[in-house]
């Protein structure tokens, strides 16, 4: 792995203003900058071993995060999935005209108001049809 000079040096130093010939590292119990002869550009032979300590430290947790993350991801994608195929099935279900299909011709005779859907199943595709819109665009479909 190529490490920088200033990445490793960030670790244990407050600023890297300093010149790179004295060890820039921060010593907080004493509170001051260490200022020893330099082994490697802004840090001594000590700050070096403690600064590729905490960068190999952060690395692996930074790892960690995106791993933890990437399986997040793939659970919410899965369960968004599995959403989207509970909602298709109710609209399947309840919507008369899904697919472009026509109206059962049999209804035809029946009371208008046993024809028309009533608001609440009105509001409810809707819901639902703005809910598999939102699941399509987040799964990318």
């Amino acid at each position: 792995m190529n490490i920088k000079d200033e990445d490793l040096a960030a670790m244990v130093a407050l600023r890297l203003d300093r010149t790179p010939a004295q060890c820039a590292a921060w010593i907080e119990s004493a509170d001051r900058v260490c200022g020893r002869a330099a082994a490697r550009p802004w840090l001594c032979k000590r700050h070096e071993t403690v600064a590729a300590r905490r960068l190999t430290k952060a690395l692996a947790d930074r790892e960690a995060r995106a791993k933890k993350a990437r399986e997040a991801r793939e659970e919410r994608r899965s369960n968004d999935r599995a959403r989207l195929e509970e909602v298709e099935a109710k609209l399947d279900r309840l919507d008369p005209f899904r697919d472009g299909a026509a109206a059962d011709r049999a209804a035809a005779c029946a009371p208008l108001s046993q024809r028309l859907p009533s608001d609440s199943r009105i509001a409810e595709l809707a819901r639902l049809h703005r809910e598999a819109d939102s699941l399509r665009a987040r799964l990318g479909e």
